[in-house]
């Protein structure tokens, strides 16, 4: 049989006076492109291709020192992209995409951008499949020693992480997604996004994972979807900080929503399985406020509203539990401090409503069987 070893680069080197510049580039296959373009001081670019109609690009300018781009792609037809622009310094940026040794098509593609005031900044994708996309975006003045990774099995799986505004810094964001057709997405917008900490785990088929920041520092949000068609989204805003959102869902057709906006040191925990089941939280002017909303079964609701909780001198905590099918509970506070309330269902179409303002208010409802209704209204102190 015929061997065929055909190499195609195309490698562009800005030149400036006293410039230390790098690149290593080493294809095997067929119709493989590389394109470099360096500019400012101790950049490196090293790529590796092999396999058939690969396409890497990697471009380093400005007066940044200490970037370094790898791209190693194997298979066929995977499209790798790696901007570090401006006064990026000692950014690293690596891809992998395909599998070693594989001649299948797998067609993934990657995309990083880092610039303006980009420092220690790091950046890695690590695609294998078919079909996958990873788009990776930082920008704006300060945007610093930040932390992005983003793992990706199976499918037409998309991930894709953006931080525009000025003062992004330590920030770390994870992404893992096995299956197919998964969609996770990570945005922080505006100024001062400071030491944020965000984790996506999606396994299975059809999972759909949104959190979404603005003006908001020091919040941990944690998503794990496991099983198919689910749907997760965080919104944390407004002067957020200190907050706390966990999600954990299993089964199908599940959806979370919870949203803090202006809120600090507020925890939510949604955990969810079954089938069809919906959980929304709301968070708003809370200070130490702790939700948790726990659903087994099937075509469960549960809502909990915190609205104007005060700090007092121990959190108010709102928890709903649902086993069975077609339970609906949610609890309302407003205008409270020092309160809890606690609504417990089990069996199937169950409703159980509480509603509580002011302050060291306390009820707790437990029901068990079929056909149940419970309504607790408390106001005062």
């Amino acid at each position: 049989m015929k061997k065929y070893l055909f190499t195609t680069l195309m490698v562009v080197l800005s030149t400036c006076l006293g410039v230390a510049q790098s690149n290593t580039t080493t294809q095997t296959g067929k119709n493989n492109v590389v394109e470099v373009d360096q500019g400012g001081l101790n950049n490196k670019a090293i790529q590796l291709q092999e396999g058939n109609d690969n396409r890497a690009e990697v471009t380093q300018e400005g007066s940044g020192r200490a970037n370094n781009s790898q791209i190693n792609q194997y298979s066929n037809k995977n499209f790798a992209q790696t901007d570090q622009l401006s006064g990026a310094n000692q950014n690293t940026a690596r891809i992998n995409q395909g599998i070693s040794g594989g001649s299948n098509d797998n067609e993934n593609g990657a995309a990083i951008l880092q610039q303006d005031f980009a420092n220690s900044n790091l950046v890695e994708v690590h695609q294998t499949g078919v079909r996958n996309l990873s788009v990776n975006t930082q920008s704006g003045q300060f945007v610093t020693q930040n932390e992005v990774k983003t793992n990706q099995t199976g499918k037409e799986n998309i991930s894709s992480t953006f931080q525009f505004g000025g003062i992004i810094q330590g920030n770390e964001t994870k992404i893992d997604q096995s299956g197919n057709r998964n969609i996770a997405s990570v945005n922080q917008l505006a100024g001062e996004e400071l030491i944020n900490k965000h984790n996506i785990n999606q396994g299975g088929n059809d999972n759909n994972a949104l959190i979404t920041q603005s003006l908001a520092s020091g919040n941990e949000t944690n998503i794990t979807q496991l099983g198919n068609t689910n749907q997760a989204s965080v919104l944390q805003q407004l002067n957020a900080d200190g907050n706390i959102s966990n999600i954990s869902q299993g089964g199908n057709y599940n959806t979370a929503i919870t949203n803090q906006t202006t809120s600090f040191d507020n925890k939510v925990d949604v955990v969810q399985g079954g089938n069809r089941n919906i959980a929304g939280l709301d968070q708003f002017q809370s200070f130490e406020a702790e939700a948790i909303l726990l659903q087994s079964g099937n075509d469960n609701v549960g809502t909990i509203l915190q609205n104007t909780v005060g700090a007092g001198s121990f959190s108010t905590n709102a928890t709903i539990n649902q086993a069975g099918n077609k339970n609906n509970a949610t609890i309302n506070q407003m205008n409270v401090e020092n309160s809890r309330s606690d609504l417990m269902q089990s069996g199937n179409e169950n409703n159980a409503f509480s509603s509580q303002t002011g302050n060291r208010n306390t009820n707790t409802v437990i029901q068990s069987g079929n056909l149940n209704l419970s309504n607790v209204n408390q106001n005062g102190n």
